[in-house]
C-alpha cells in the first residue's frame, strides 16, 4: 500500500533529526514550500502564510515548541501529532 506523503516546510531540518534519532529517512516528503513556490506565493512563504493566503484561517501555534520526545503528549499535541499512533 502507497504511504501517504509527510509534509514539512521546509522539511531538511526535521529529516536530520529524524535521521540522527532513529536512523531513519522519511518518505514520501511533500515540501509545501517548494509547492507555495511553484504556485506562485513567492520565494519563502511560510505555511502559516499558506494556510491564512489560502484557507482565511488562522493556525493554533500554543503546541509550536512541543517537546515531541515526551510521553504522555498533552490531548492537544496528540491532536496535532505529525505521524500516526
Amino acid at each position: 500500500m502507497p504511504q501517504s506523503p509527510r509534509s514539512s516546510t521546509p522539511p531538511a531540518r526535521d529529516i536530520e533529526i529524524i535521521f540522527n534519532r532513529g536512523g531513519l529517512i522519511p518518505h514520501p516528503i511533500f515540501d509545501t514550500q517548494v509547492a507555495a513556490m511553484v504556485c506562485g506565493f513567492g520565494d519563502s512563504v511560510s505555511y502559516d502564510t499558506l494556510v491564512q493566503r489560502i484557507c482565511s484561517e488562522q493556525l493554533d501555534k500554543s503546541s509550536r515548541f512541543t517537546d515531541w520526545s515526551h510521553r504522555p503528549l498533552s490531548a492537544n499535541a496528540a491532536r496535532l501529532r505529525p505521524w500516526p499512533m
